[in-house]
């Protein structure tokens, strides 16, 4: 090995801080006329301060300097002489801790790859907290929906209740409703008891745009009341209640057509007409 690849090998010792002043000197007075020496100290130099980005900052203790050089004196006592004295153009006599740019490159290499390694830990948790929070929140909206569902379930099984216990009520008062040589047909039933009056239409197109149907309640010698306003869906069918006073009276039911909204009167001749049976 020739002196000028040993003097190179303090590169990594001087970026590192690892020399006595004694060598710091001898080492830079070599640099003035070693361009060899220069570039593998900005090498080594430029590893050094990756090295140093990549890692956690701590400010070392006071007493680490002394510590290290005591150590490096107690291997090997420092040399005798005047400082100021010109190096000698010999090799160095021992090499430094660090004396290899090779094992300097797998210290930093070691470094960089341990950040990436924690960098992609903590993109994995990310994304797992992504997903189970993203997972929470659709969960979340189908217990929503589900409870809406429900309630919406209930409330049609309630009605549905309410209509079969007024259909089958022994008070209730029915009348069909029908028209000669017409296909459609009504059924009413009248709950006095419950205030309630049940329609169930069949085989009657929807009104017209702007057009309804409209139910209407007629005693002896008095004007018709109106019952309520209603229209069939695309099959021709409707069953739909109605609130009625208690102290109603109902002899005849019948169905008129009338703007959409109902109308304060019949506008139009009765199309569906029935009497209202006893109990």
């Amino acid at each position: 090995m020739s002196d000028e690849h040993l003097w190179t090998g303090w590169a990594a010792s001087y970026a590192l801080g690892a020399l006595d002043d004694d060598e710091r000197r001898t080492f830079e007075v070599h640099l003035e006329t070693c361009a060899a020496c220069r570039a593998e100290l900005r090498s080594q130099s430029d590893v050094v301060a990756s090295l140093g980005r990549s890692l956690p900052q701590h400010e070392p203790p006071p007493a680490l300097r002394s510590r290290i050089l005591d150590e490096a004196r107690r291997v090997r006592p420092l040399r005798a002489g005047n400082a100021s004295k010109a190096p000698p153009a010999v090799v160095p006599p021992r090499q430094p801790a660090v004396t290899s740019p090779v094992f300097a490159r797998w210290i930093a290499a070691a470094a960089v790859l341990a950040t990436l390694g924690l960098t992609l830990v903590f993109a994995r948790e990310r994304e797992r907290r992504t997903v189970l929070e993203r997972t929470v929140a659709v969960l979340a909206d189908s217990a929503a929906r589900l409870d809406t569902a429900l309630g919406e379930m209930a409330s049609a099984v309630s009605e549905r209740d309410s209509l079969l216990a007024a259909i089958l009520s022994p008070d209730v008062r029915t009348a069909r409703l029908v028209a000669e040589g017409q296909p459609p047909s009504a059924r009413v039933y009248w709950d006095r008891q419950r205030g309630k009056i049940i329609i169930a239409v069949v085989d009657l197109p929807a009104a017209a745009q702007g057009r309804a149907y409209q139910l209407w309640g007629i005693a002896g010698g008095q004007a018709p009341v109106s019952l309520g306003v209603f229209n069939t869906g695309p099959d021709g069918r409707v069953t739909i209640a109605f609130d009625v006073p208690p102290a109603a009276t109902i002899d005849v039911a019948a169905i008129t057509e009338e703007p959409a909204g109902g109308s304060p009167g019949p506008t139009s001749q009765p199309f569906l007409v029935g009497g209202i049976s006893p109990p």
